[in-house]
């Protein structure tokens, strides 16, 4: 491995860069919109140009296998990989176990939830992948051989993850996402199928049958475990229950108990931005749930709060072409942001339109001073008017202090 590419320069492939520099290769970072002299970076048009022949690229996750500068590197590089898949081919001397969870919703929470139940008995427990921590980060690291690692992967991940054989597998579920990404729902199945390449026989879970994928592997329904005794008060809704069995489930099969594991859980607060309460002095419930980036994720929402009247505020780029499937009541009002506000008016007639959050904000603060939900769940991507959920859950909590009496 002489001469390296690196497909994006996000989190995971400054991970890699990090640890490549040690190694006498080559290194070139394709990156169309940061210069630096000390860092190896070329443009679309460099490659196009020089056509430079590659043993290995390393994709970001964010590069669609659609884009042309994924069609590029694969024809130039005798191979093309993800940065876990990377990180897994220099980790395997440790003997690592590996978990992987996946899944259009939940992913994040249940990951979390997994390694809080594993690491409150197993020390060498860590989180990696689409969670926010490379894999690749680790390998800076003195690792103890045998250690666990939690790693949330992406359909992106998944489709250039080859070699890697993990301990334990979830799919949580598979919805309509990333459509405006991949070639079609179908591609994007695909990707979630090819959890059966890397996940040893019997050892792969989902939550329910999915028509989609045929693979052998256990329901969340089937497993032997009962868990209503269990009082943890901050997760709330169903697919919250369902983190919890599975997240105790696995941790029994690395010998944490079920009490054990519930002791944990009982520890960890909501993950930022999903499905998290504002405190306020305003009578209104007010939910963040910003994290929620496509229709599927709000419907949980909508679900876990039905109790009375529910105002919904949507926005950003949607993922799909429709909001049809949204499970809304009669009595709900709807409020829209954003790029996308008139793909959700088509959908749903009586919807709102504003050009920002501020504006729906400014709309709606009457019913903050009611005993109603005000249910921050956009079911879009943030990109038009922010740089990730992250940043527009700050915003929406920044925006409920402004207006508070």
């Amino acid at each position: 491995m002489k001469n390296v590419l690196l497909l994006g320069f996000g989190k995971s492939n400054q991970a890699v860069y990090e640890f490549l520099k040690m190694k006498k290769v080559n290194i070139t970072i394709l990156e169309e919109h940061k210069k630096s002299k000390s860092l190896p970076f070329v443009t679309l048009e460099d490659l196009k140009k020089e056509k430079p022949l590659f043993d290995l690229t390393i994709r970001s996750p964010g590069i669609p296998l659609k884009s042309e500068a994924y069609q590029l590197a694969h024809v130039l590089s005798k191979e093309v990989i993800s940065e876990i898949e990377f990180a897994y081919r220099y980790l395997k001397k440790k003997h690592p176990h590996y978990i992987l969870i996946t899944g259009t919703n939940g992913k994040t929470t249940l990951t979390t939830m997994i390694h809080c139940v594993l690491s409150s008995k197993l020390p060498h427990t860590f989180l990696a992948g689409n969670i926010g921590i490379p894999l690749s980060s680790y390998l800076l690291k003195d690792i103890p051989e045998h250690s666990i690692f939690v790693v949330e992967i992406s359909s992106f991940q998944l489709e250039d993850t080859i070699s890697l054989k993990a301990d334990d597998g979830i799919i949580t579920n598979v919805d309509y996402n990333h459509l405006d990404e991949v070639y079609n729902y179908d591609f994007y199945v695909a990707s979630k199928k090819r959890m059966g390449f890397l996940v040893k026989k019997n050892h792969l879970f989902f939550y329910d049958e999915i028509k989609e994928i045929s693979l052998p592997h256990i329901n969340l329904s089937s497993i032997p475990m009962e868990e209503d005794d269990i009082n943890l008060p901050f997760f709330m809704g169903e697919h919250n229950h369902r983190h919890v069995k599975m997240s105790l489930y696995i941790g029994t099969l690395y010998g944490v108990s079920k009490e054990e594991g519930a002791r944990a859980l009982y520890q960890l607060m909501p993950l930022p931005f999903r499905n998290e309460k504002i405190l306020s002095s305003f009578t209104a419930t007010i939910i963040n749930d910003s994290k929620s980036t496509n229709v599927a994720s709000t419907n949980q929402c909508l679900l876990t709060f039905q109790d009375k009247k529910r105002i919904l505020i949507l926005g950003g780029i949607a993922k799909s072409a429709t909001f049809d499937h949204l499970l809304l009541k009669k009595e709900d009002e709807v409020y829209a942001y954003g790029r996308d506000r008139e793909l959700v008016k088509v959908s749903i007639e009586r919807a709102h339109l504003f050009s920002t959050l501020e504006e729906v904000m400014l709309a709606i603060e009457p019913d903050l001073h009611k005993d109603v939900y005000i249910l921050f769940s956009p079911a879009c991507s943030s990109y038009d008017q922010f740089e990730n959920y992250m940043v527009r859950g700050t915003y929406f909590r920044q925006l409920i202090k402004r207006l508070e009496p």
